[in-house]
């Protein structure tokens, strides 16, 4: 078995084996993670709400500063269309992307 660090292994079939403990990590995070994310989409709507009623742009209390932003209409480029018309390749271009991997809890 091949050891790339103490809580990922490659066994002799080449397939990675995760200690249980580093799956349930992950599931932990994972879940502190959609919690903390929720608490900040309640706070932010709070704080949008205020801030609306009161006509405010921008608050400063303590370390928190908030910039309310305005709805906008967003453009954007029908690719589609410029496929089916011939011109999307014309002006194609290639970014190389540095690798990385996602890690997903089940639902």
């Amino acid at each position: 078995m091949k050891e790339l660090n103490e809580l990922v292994k490659i066994n002799d079939s080449n397939e990675i084996v995760l200690k249980e403990e580093v799956v349930k990590k992950i599931e932990e995070f994972n879940n502190a993670k959609k919690e903390i994310e929720y608490q900040e989409k309640l706070l932010k709507a709070g704080i949008m709400e205020a801030m609306e009623t009161l006509d405010l742009k921008t608050l400063d209390i303590g370390n928190v500063h908030a910039t309310y932003k305005d709805s906008y209409v967003r453009k954007s480029v029908d690719t589609k269309k410029l496929k089916e018309d011939g011109l999307y390749s014309i002006y194609e271009k290639e970014t190389i992307v540095k690798p990385s991997i996602v890690l997903k809890v089940g639902d």
